[in-house]
């Protein structure tokens, strides 16, 4: 039986999420050849697009499912205008620290005032690398809403169609059965 090896962060993150794999599996995924592979969810979410049916054959990075994405996307939008007005505010920390520091350099500035520059600025770093952060998550959550073809494959079974509402907070939910092709 030939097997292939599926490497990288992408394959590994979507045979986490949308497999059977559990999260704590190795970092190499193997997917044996005319095996089927079911992906599956554990999003709550309504399925706005199901473009295959069964037998159909699908190319790597093919729409497979497109599951409702507008609270995800205004979820990004809010988190790059927060990290826009974290980029401003970090920038007039700094700003602040090298008036401080030169004025303490000149005797201007006390070792108090000092120190209260160097606060705010330590904290307008941590708010700007949260946001940051926000935006990597937000980024993600709305790619997870986007289900595309880890390989070339075979759709076994789709089931869930355009229209329907799936729920898998609790339980993953199964979407869609493909068979890697060689």
């Amino acid at each position: 039986m030939k097997k292939v090896m599926i490497t990288g962060v992408w394959p590994l993150l979507l045979l986490a999420m949308f497999s059977s794999v559990s999260p704590a599996a190795e970092s190499q995924d193997e997917v044996s050849w005319g095996e089927p592979l079911i992906l599956s969810s554990n999003l709550a979410a309504e399925v706005v697009k199901s473009p295959f049916a069964e037998g159909d054959m699908v190319k790597k990075g093919a729409l497979l499912l497109q599951l409702e994405s507008g609270v995800a996307r205004a979820r990004l939008e809010q988190a790059v205008a927060e990290l826009t007005h974290q980029k401003l505010l970090l920038t007039e920390a700094q700003n602040e620290l090298q008036r401080s520091e030169e004025l303490y350099e000149r005797t201007l500035l006390s070792d108090h005032d000092l120190d209260l520059a160097r606060i705010a600025h330590a904290a307008a770093q941590s708010s700007y690398s949260r946001a940051r952060a926000e935006r990597v998550v937000a980024q993600h959550e709305l790619a997870l809403r986007r289900v595309v073809a880890p390989f070339d494959a075979q759709v076994l079974e789709v089931f869930v169609r355009a229209g329907e509402t799936i729920n898998g907070q609790f339980n993953s939910v199964k979407l869609i059965a493909l068979r890697p092709l060689k």
